[in-house]
């Protein structure tokens, strides 16, 4: 395991952290909260070309964006799909030119008084020669500091390109295809590891965790504390997703790549389209687009309704991008199919996405949407599916896989508590759909009736088999 002499390195798990369906727990909180008093800290030491460069974890890359074109063959590419390096250009950001980056870490505790670190990379300028041109960058200077007291500095051969660093690591990557680890007083961690090209996105979590982009498309994330490589995947399948300008012409534009809030990397392209990696069903999962034009939702999402809600924010963006590209005609009929299909892409994106506030929102309004149509068939399966099994199913022999794989409990909220305060309610409002509500109703009292003895029924059950 790696060894960075770290007060944080047995903490595998924040007070944010969030758990997934399967048990285990993705290590990322709420995303870059700033301490008290981090406004006062003097922003001109900042430079980046991406967000977040101050905060319990923070980044930086010089570059603005990553365009990827995909070749025409197949011979084009290797057998992860991914792409040659004529085929990428990286967009550097303007406001940058002299190629200089730096980002402010703070300490985890919130109420610690301790300064934050600051962590920069500038060119080396040698005392013979002196260049301010960017490609004629032959060594970079790493300097970390707190309160201007210089704490370590280490120097690299060529121009970097990305930083990252939170409370227990700093990451520095270089144009070359190099990138090192350093433990929080500077020590170098691990061996300087090759990615194949220049690092283009850079991410990290509050603990162990980084998310890398490199130049040629590839896409890895690691766990630097059990020298453990999760994710080595490609951007290629995203390039049929272009839009706009791009589209048809095998060719997209990133601009951003980062960790969603539940841990998982998710990528934005300049469509407005955001692809989240699946990391159990090993695909990339289109959370956010613009191919619902005619739906309700589409002009009127309610992010305001849904305070800091990540999906409100990522549709919100692919709305606006749409409705500048608006050039579509429809019937009242194609009107309620998309505003279904909208929300029902809504609901399965607020799942992938792990935000169970965002799905109770979804929910309920695609529940209305049924209810106002009396679509009697969809209400159905999707009370079924909140009820479950038959009650007297529950407590049957392990061998029954419908019993035992059916999780009462979805993104952290009871599904008999969505039936009953939301869905059941909605069904309400329509009198097509009486028989309906009135079914489920028993359906929920007779779950109810049981409950008291469906606990100890379980330990029973469970006893018997103990020994099979």
């Amino acid at each position: 395991m790696l060894d960075l002499n770290s007060p944080n390195s047995g903490q595998r798990k924040n007070d944010q952290g969030v758990a997934s369906r399967d048990g285990t727990t993705f290590e990322v909180g709420q995303k870059r909260p700033l301490p008290d008093g981090a406004k006062d800290y003097p922003n001109k030491r900042c430079h980046c070309g991406t967000e977040d460069p101050v905060g319990i974890s923070a980044r930086a890359s010089i570059a603005e964006g990553l365009t990827i074109e995909m070749g025409q063959s197949s011979a084009d590419r290797d057998a992860r799909g991914n792409l040659t390096h004529s085929e990428l250009v990286t967009v550097l950001n303007s406001e940058n030119p002299k190629g200089v980056l730096s980002i402010i870490v703070y300490e985890r505790d919130r109420e610690s008084e301790n300064a934050p670190s600051c962590l920069e990379a500038r060119p080396f300028i040698n005392n013979i020669i002196e260049t301010t041109n960017p490609a004629e960058i032959k060594e970079t200077e790493v300097i970390c500091s707190k309160e201007a007291v210089i704490l370590w500095r280490d120097k690299l051969a060529g121009k970097v390109t990305v930083l990252a660093g939170n409370s227990n690591f700093w990451a520095v990557g270089c144009e070359d295809g190099s990138l090192q680890v350093y433990s929080k007083c500077g020590r170098r961690a691990l061996p300087t590891m090759m990615v194949g090209s220049a690092p283009t996105f850079i991410d990290c979590d509050d603990n162990w965790k980084l998310l890398l982009v490199t130049q040629r498309g590839s896409i890895y994330l690691w766990d630097l504390f059990g020298w453990k490589c999760l994710l080595h995947d490609s951007l290629a399948p995203l390039v049929t997703s272009a839009t706009g300008s791009f589209k048809g012409s095998g060719v997209i534009k990133v601009t951003s790549a980062k960790f969603s809030r539940s841990g998982a990397p998710l990528v934005v392209l300049a469509s407005c389209h955001a692809f989240l990696f699946h990391m159990g069903m090993k695909c990339w999962l289109r959370v956010a687009d613009d191919c619902f034009p005619a739906s309700n939702f589409t002009s009127s999402w309610p992010v305001s309704s849904i305070q800091d809600g990540e999906l409100a924010a990522l549709q919100a963006d692919a709305g606006k991008f749409a409705m500048r590209n608006i050039s579509w005609s429809s019937t009242s009929s194609e009107d309620k199919m998309q505003t279904r299909a909208h929300l029902e892409a809504q609901i399965a994106s607020a799942m992938a996405l792990k935000s169970p506030i965002e799905y109770r929102q979804c929910l309920l309004s695609y529940t209305r949407c049924l209810a106002r149509e009396a679509d009697e068939r969809r209400l159905r399966e999707v009370c079924e599916e909140l009820l479950g099994p038959p009650a007297g199913m529950i407590t049957s022999t392990p061998s029954d896989s419908i019993a035992t794989s059916w999780d009462p409990h979805i993104l952290g909220m009871k599904k008999h508590d969505l039936l009953r305060e939301d869905v059941l309610p909605a069904l309400a409002s329509n009198r097509k759909v009486q028989r309906l509500l009135n079914e489920f109703l028993d359906l929920l009292s007779e779950y109810k009736t049981r409950e008291p003895n469906l606990h100890n029924e379980q330990v029973k059950v469970s006893d018997t088999y103990t020994g099979i």
